[in-house]
């Protein structure tokens, strides 16, 4: 329960997010801060009413709370957005002391394949009855796109937006990353004896994400295909061999068709729409490729004003736009690169210790080094698509990966099961 709390109230939904009403937006991270607090009250209680704290953890967090007042000191910026990060740092950090990893997997992977079945649900009745497109809760973002909100879903009343599956979230791209990350969970403990209820629930997931329309959800899903490819016939025998087969070839056949259907009903083809306008300065698709690509000039540019602290959240927002202006002739409405943004606005001291964090995930995820380089890639290309540093989510999944990236284990090949290894890293790190 308390991993749907912190899901639903985060900053990465349409209601408590970018509504346009601020109420809701401080209402969720009082929520959030109460959730937190919740949580750390019954592990203390659970644990004789103390808390033994990893010196590790303690002494990357100060460096990290350090880094961003630093930042905020330097360039004479004083606003609340540092606090908030330093908030959801601090929930990262807690839930991981709080919540072992393994537990925190499968009630996320719960937690997503409930709100996947919402959004499909929720997607199929307002197709069917247009009308009720229109009966739920009024919720307009700070860009102005209006949303109606039916607590487990949302959807845009626009044109574009409306044809797009974005959950409860404030982005497809947004709910797509969380959707790709809960299928990987899905892989890595794949439970052989349920293996029925494992192919539906990884199909849930995957048609969620196909329906996102997200450009970044299909080279995901290619990925993760591969990634299942490599870990599942490392080790596959027999029976095993016939289920990964059989999840291959619904996740292929229901791709097909998903992409068959879009086209049909769109006139273009899926590859030209999806792909190849995010590249062609005529078509409307292009202004999101144009924002993925400019992120990481315009942020290396800015990083180098300031190495060591960054130029500050305040000086980030005033300067990106112009700057991507004068260097590519064009407008953006956002920074999409997690943790190129993180350099440019809090400098080297804050990076490294989400690039830390990273390496720790995609050690966690991959056990051999095809998988590692894999896992890289696919935690990378979704870094570069959306900004996640101010979600609780996102913190929640850096802070695991920092504890197993200064854990004392080295992150090396082993023969064991993806399911064991995890599970003894586990015993290891939290």
């Amino acid at each position: 329960m308390s991993v749907f709390l912190i899901v639903f109230f985060s900053n990465d939904t349409t209601l408590f997010g970018t509504n346009m009403n601020q109420a809701f937006v401080a209402l969720g991270f009082k929520l959030e801060a109460i959730i937190m607090l919740g949580i750390v009250a019954v592990y203390t209680v659970n644990h004789g009413y103390l808390i033994s704290l990893n010196k590790r953890m303690a002494v990357i967090w100060s460096i990290f709370v350090l880094g961003v007042l630093a930042t905020s000191c330097i360039n004479q910026d004083f606003r609340g957005g540092y606090v908030t990060l330093i908030l959801m740092a601090a929930v990262g950090a807690f839930t991981t002391k709080c919540i072992s990893l393994i537990a925190f997997s499968r009630a996320y992977v719960n937690v997503f394949k409930f709100f996947a079945i919402c959004s499909i649900l929720g997607r199929v009745i307002t197709d069917v009855v247009p009308s009720l497109r229109y009966v739920g809760l009024h919720v307009q973002r700070s860009t102005g796109q209006v949303f109606y909100h039916y607590i487990l879903y949302a959807r845009s009343i626009e044109q574009i937006g409306g044809n797009r599956n974005y959950g409860i979230f404030r982005e497809p791209g947004v709910f797509q990353a969380y959707l790709i990350i809960a299928i990987i969970i899905c892989i890595i403990l794949f439970d052989k004896r349920n293996y029925k209820k494992e192919i539906i629930g990884i199909a849930v997931l995957v048609l969620a994400t196909m329906m996102t329309k997200s450009t970044t959800a299909y080279i995901e899903l290619i990925l993760v295909w591969l990634f299942f490819s490599i870990k599942g016939n490392r080790h596959a025998k027999g029976k095993e061999k016939t289920v990964i087969l059989v999840t291959e070839m619904v996740v292929v056949t229901l791709l097909i068709c998903y992409l068959c259907m879009y086209s049909f009903g769109a006139g273009p083809s899926i590859v030209k729409r999806v792909f190849l306008d995010k590249f062609d300065s005529s078509s409307e698709s292009y202004a999101s490729g144009f924002t993925r690509m400019a992120s990481i000039g315009a942020n290396i540019r800015l990083w180098l004003k300031n190495p060591l602290f960054g130029v500050g959240i305040t000086n980030k927002s005033q300067a990106y736009n112009d700057l991507v202006y004068s260097l590519y002739g064009n407008s953006v409405d956002s920074d999409t690169n997690t943790v190129l943004a993180t350099f440019s606005q809090f400098g080297c001291l804050v990076g490294m210790i989400i690039v830390v964090g990273v390496f720790g995930l995609t050690c966690i995820i991959g056990n051999r080094r095809k998988e590692r380089l894999i896992a890289l890639i696919m935690v990378l290309v979704l870094l570069s698509t959306e900004y996640f540093l101010f979600s609780a989510l996102f913190n929640v999944w850096l802070w695991y990966g920092l504890r197993n990236g200064i854990g004392k284990r080295k992150c090396g090949d082993t023969e064991e099961t993806s399911y064991e290894y995890l599970d003894k890293r586990l015993l290891h790190i939290v």
